[in-house]
This record gives structure tokens, sequence and C-alpha cells, in this order.
């Protein structure tokens, strides 16, 4: 073979060689506009084309002279779930659920086909796209689930401009902003707590059809889910360090006030969502993902703290609805920030709570002024992403949290814990001197996560007891208090199955 025969193949070596190394010439990195039919399509590349060992697919983190750890997408594909998501459809359980939700009938599409699973086990994208960019699905929840589309920017990304470039500049070419926690936050609940269709993506929607044909029940926390993740990248938020590749001591109350505050933002977005699409037939409202489980399932025996109505709450036996979860949370971020959103969005929610628990909620209140809580949430999350909590902050939320325990579910002791979790870390890290009260503090929270432990064998709570969650100086005794103990620790921990009820990341952590 000539020399003559081999210079395609030396040419594209060599070009290849330049873009792993980040030295792309600058001719390359211009938009080259897509021709119109295919340009949605071609605006994805999958994960793959992140994995060259000079870019994200380097065995070891490289921990000098770059920004970059090199090793992300090892990461990723090793450690991380999110990888595995499209794999689980093949799973029994998957098969089981579809084959439930069919109803025994004959013909319907497996999991891994159907678009209900597909819209968050596979990466995120328009409806129509699906079937013309199948292939992207073996990636499960890719690098362009969070980062966005790559087509227009995985070249320049490369180049020493991009690093100077302001984020406003990045967004233009299709990638997502996730050093931003209000911006990260946004993507998770798009999954984690679900979202309508738009023209960027499909609807997501875990509703209780799914639920009861076996789909685990969502259960989202942003500071949780940080913690539990395996981590490919390096928190560089406001006050963090960039050389030590430490986040700053008040990042996990800044997650925390973050992510309820999307988290709202979505479920309210859902919310209508459901109202609007389901009007007209009252056979499929009120969807009852919207309430807390356990005001049906639970035992047919009279328990005394189930006839106890929490503050607000004026019906015996309608429903808790869940946003007043969020809503209390939203209250106590309110101490600290008395913003006209803050406070125009609570009193909203407020008047949604009444009509939503009444034994038959109406469907014709969620729709009216949503949108406008929802633009007064997200401007309240971009503002508390860039906000510095110092130990102060942190402390008063903690006292309000524990002065105004009034605990009439399970869901709402493990809120209790999400929220105290994070805030106990910050707490420790910006507030050494108190480590007295601290650790009272870490007693307390052994003992709440000991009373939200499911029993042996159970895959939910029974004989919980609000009135004693949390209570301190209690060790467990019995074998059924002991298992509880027990099997807390592989539940609330389990990276692996981050949506797995509850979602808590295990506190001991920041001792």
């Amino acid at each position: 073979m000539t020399i003559t025969r081999w210079m395609p193949v030396i040419a594209a070596v060599g070009a290849v060689a330049l873009w792993a190394r980040g030295e792309e010439p600058r001719a390359s990195t211009r938009l080259v506009p897509l021709p119109a039919g295919d340009r949605a399509a071609t605006a994805y590349r999958g994960s793959g084309s992140c994995s060259a060992t000079a870019c994200h697919g380097s065995i070891n983190a490289q921990s000098e002279n770059t920004h970059v750890l090199r090793n992300e997408h090892t990461t990723w594909l090793s450690d991380d779930a999110h990888s595995r998501a499209y794999q689980v459809l093949f799973d029994v359980r998957s098969q089981r659920i579809v084959r439930n939700l069919a109803g025994g009938a004959e013909g319907y599409k497996p999991a891994h086909e159907d678009a209900r699973c597909l819209a968050c086990h596979a990466t995120p994208r328009p409806a129509e796209l699906f079937a013309r960019t199948a292939w992207l699905d073996s990636d499960g929840v890719g690098c362009e689930s969070c980062h966005g589309p790559a087509g227009r920017w995985i070249g320049p990304h490369t180049t020493q401009d991009w690093q100077n470039a302001a984020w406003s500049e990045k967004e233009k070419l299709g990638m997502w902003n996730t050093e931003d926690l209000a911006s990260r936050s946004k993507v998770c609940v798009g999954c984690h707590v679900g979202a309508s269709p738009t023209s960027e993506s499909a609807g997501r929607d875990v509703n209780h059809d799914l639920i009861a044909a076996g789909h685990p029940r969502l259960n989202f926390e942003l500071s949780a889910f940080l913690a539990n993740m395996p981590p490919h990248w390096v928190e560089k938020g406001k006050n963090g360090s960039r050389e030590t590749r430490q986040a700053a001591p008040d990042f996990p109350v800044r997650a925390w006030a973050v992510g309820r505050l999307s988290q709202l933002e979505a479920t309210l977005a859902l919310t209508k969502e459901r109202a609007q699409t389901t009007a007209g037939n009252p056979a499929v409202w009120p969807e009852f993902t919207e309430y807390g489980c356990f005001s049906c399932h639970h035992d047919l025996r009279d328990q005394a703290w189930r006839r106890r109505l929490d503050p607000g709450r004026k019906t015996a036996g309608a429903p808790a609805w869940n946003g007043r979860l969020l809503a209390n949370d939203l209250e106590r971020i309110l101490s600290l920030d008395a913003t006209p959103d803050l406070q125009g969005a609570l009193a909203s929610i407020r008047g949604l709570t009444g009509p939503l628990e009444a034994l038959s909620p109406r469907q014709d209140v969620p729709g009216a002024g949503l949108g406008e809580v929802a633009g007064k949430l997200a401007r309240a999350a971009r503002q508390a992403s860039q906000r510095p909590f110092n130990a102060a902050e942190v402390k008063r939320l903690i006292d309000l949290i524990e002065a105004n325990r009034n605990d009439s579910s399970w869901d709402e002791a493990a809120a209790r814990y999400l929220a105290l979790v994070p805030l106990y870390q910050s707490w420790v890290a910006l507030a050494p001197e108190a480590a007295a009260q601290q650790q009272q503090l870490n007693e307390r929270l052994d003992a709440l996560r000991e009373s939200l432990g499911f029993p042996h064998a159970l895959d939910s709570p029974s004989n919980f007891d609000p009135a004693s969650a949390g209570a301190t100086g209690h060790a467990p005794t019995t074998w059924l208090e002991r298992q509880k103990a027990g099997l807390l620790a592989s539940i609330l921990d389990d990276a692996r199955a981050p949506d797995r009820s509850p979602s808590v990341q295990n506190h001991s952590s920041a001792r």
C-alpha cells in the first residue's frame, strides 16, 4: 500500500488527536448550520463522544493543571446508576410493570420500547425524536441528559476560549449550566419529580397507575441525592475552592434550599398539567400521587395519631396534599429571606391546599395563577443558589424545624430528617465551637432515623408512630426494632437505587 492511500487515514488520526488534546483548529469550531431536516436529530452525539482518554474517559482523575478531572465518563459509566437506567427496563420487575399496566392484554410494548419508560430511563428529548434517535437509548441517562444536546458545543468546548466564555454564551450553543445549583436542580426534578411535555422533551409522569403496577414511588431531595451520587464533578460554587476541590461549608444547606424550591415548582407544574389533561374526566381525578400514600394505605385498626389533624387541615379523613410538606419548608426559607417572590408564592400555595385537600378535591383550582407562582419560585431558587448561609442562619433553621415539629405522617417525619441532615452538616462545618450542641442534634437524628426504618421484609413503614419519632434516649430493644434500625442503613443509603423510598443520606458522614 502506498503512502498516498494512507493519507486520508493519517489526516483523520491527526484531527482526532488535536480534538482530544483540546487544540482543535479554530476554523473547525465555527458553527456550520445543519440541514433543517436533520438539525434536531443530529443535536445529540451520545455519551460515547465524551469517552476519549484525553477527554473524560481516563481511568484515574487528573489532579493538577486542569479544570476537569478527565475521568468523568468513567465514573458515570462504572459507578453511577444513571448509566444503567435503560438496562433496568429489561429486568423482571420492569417486565411485570408493563404487563400490569396492560391489564393482561396481549401485544403490549416491552418496557424498553414503552414511551412512558423511555421518557426518564433514556436521555430526555422531544417525543418525535425517540424513534429517529433510538441508538441513544442504550446510554441510559447519559451525559446529554444533564449537560444538554452536544451537537453544537462539543467542538467549541475543547478550546481554550471556552473556559473564559460566559455561561450565557455557552447556553446559546445548548450547554446547560450545571455549575449553578438552581439550573442543576431543575434538570434533576424533570425526572425525579416529573415534567409536562415541552418542545425540548416528552412528558414525564410517574402517576398512580405506574406505582400501582409496581414502579417505585418517587422521593427526591437534592442535597441527599448529590451526597449519595458518585461525583464526577468538582463543586466550585460560591465560596468553594477550585484548588482543594472542596465545596463551600454552606453547600449542603444551600442545596437543600434550592432543591426544595425547585421541587415545589415542579410539583405545582405537574399538578396543573394533571388537572388540565384530565379535565372532564372525573374518573381519573384526583391523581393519587398528589397525596401521601399512607393516607389510604394503612392498617384498618384504629390509631390515635391518625385522628389528629395537623394545623391548617380541617377535614378528618381527607388525604394530605404533598405540596403542603414543601410549603412548610418554603415558610422556613422565608424566615431568612422575606422576599416578595417567596411571600407571594407561599400565599398562593396555601390557597391551593384547602381545595386540594377536600374530600372531593377541586379540579379547577390548580390552573389559575400557577404559572406566575412557578416564576416566583424559579427566581427564588436562583437567588438561593447564589447567597451564602452563615452559622447563625443555619442554626435558626434547625431551631424552627425542631420547635414546630408536628409530624402527622411518616412522610412528614422523613421530610424533617431530610431537612435536618444538610443543616447539621453545614452547621458542623461553619461552627466547630458548637460541637456539644451538634452532638446532641446528631443523637436526635440517630433516633429519628431509627424511627423511620422499615420492618423486616417490608419496603414501607409499619407501626410508625409520629409521636415517638426522633425521641432521644431510646435504643432498639425488641427484635422488630433492631430489624428496623439495621435495615434502614441499607435502604436509606442505597445510592444505586436513588428513587427507593426514602431517598435519605446518612448524616453521620459529616461527623
